[in-house]
């Protein structure tokens, strides 16, 4: 992925994304042992830096739905297959599955296969089931259980892709949205999905040239797009990073209760530990973005991963 070295303003593009300040250089980025901490101000110049990670894992400009000139690191997640195609006004489909910037890099694992992967390391996902046509979306409809969501299964941002479709409470509700995604992906299951309920936060991992994998952590919403309220920290975590990535988020009395019902910290924690340990164990994985993540009194749910493995 392109690594930019600086940003004056947020190049995510669009009127939200114009005149955007970027929060300053985090205070630190730390290290799993409290005597190892890299300073903003002591970073080795040449070397890289946590702001540029941050850069990296938040700030990636947005590719235009028919592609062209100025795109961003995302280039290649939706070719169109043919002239025309995936232009806004454009019937034809929007997504293919492959990622040619990524798949230089590495393998992009995406939908089922991406939370098939994290449920087997231990972490909370939400039930998904992959269907081909309309019959075997009903029927995992009907197995999940109503209201669910059906999702394309081959595109990194669904939603600003129009491939999302939330609270479907009816099997005709499931068979009009199913045949509408189709014709946005041709060929390929489309995931059915329990609905999630809570807090929607993200947990990023990227792979720093000089200080290796850097986990980040966020509220999603305004916390993110307006506040840049996030925290870092350089696996391996322990608990203690854990809890400290949670408190120093300004958005903490959200997550503590202030505005209504808390989250579960601990389990908020042990999802911050898992990803950690997850990677600690297979460091082929090289990137991973969970978001959203639903946070509640009862625990946490993945709604949805894209993970880039070392081929």
């Amino acid at each position: 992925m392109v690594q930019p070295a600086s940003h004056p303003r947020d190049p995510r593009g669009g009127a939200r994304g114009r005149g955007h300040r970027r929060r300053a250089l985090p205070q630190h980025v730390r290290l799993g042992q409290p005597e190892a901490r890299h300073r903003g101000e002591g970073l080795p110049k040449g070397e890289g830096n946590p702001q540029q990670t941050r850069d990296r894992l938040f700030l990636r400009p947005s590719r235009p739905l028919g592609g062209g000139p100025g795109g961003g690191p995302e280039e290649g997640l939706r070719d169109p297959p043919h002239p025309g195609a995936g232009r806004p006004g454009h019937g034809g489909p929007l997504v293919l599955a492959s990622g040619e910037k990524e798949m230089a890099e590495g393998r992009l694992i995406l939908g089922k296969e991406a939370l098939d992967l994290l449920r087997a390391s231990g972490l909370s996902v939400l039930r998904t089931e992959e269907a081909l046509d309309e019959a075997q979306a009903v029927e995992a409809a009907q197995a999940v259980g109503y209201p669910v969501a059906l999702k394309l299964s081959q595109a990194v941002h669904k939603t600003e892709l129009g491939g999302v479709r939330l609270g479907l409470r009816y099997a005709e509700e499931v068979r009009d949205a199913f045949g509408q995604l189709r014709r946005l992906q041709p060929t390929g299951p489309l995931l059915l999905q329990e609905m999630g309920q809570g807090l929607e936060a993200f947990v990023g991992v990227l792979t720093d040239p000089s200080f290796g994998p850097v986990l980040a952590f966020g509220l999603g919403g305004i916390f993110v797009e307006v506040l840049e309220d996030l925290s870092f920290r350089l696996i391996p975590i322990g608990r203690e990073d854990a809890r400290e990535m949670i408190e120093e988020l300004r958005a903490y009395p959200a997550l503590s209760g202030a505005r209504g019902r808390r989250v579960d910290l601990e389990a908020l924690e042990g999802l911050l530990l898992g990803v950690s340990d997850l990677v600690k164990a297979r460091p082929q994985l090289l990137e991973m973005d969970l978001n959203p993540v639903f946070l509640s009194e009862d625990g946490y749910r993945i709604c949805d991963a894209r993970i880039i493995q070392a081929p």
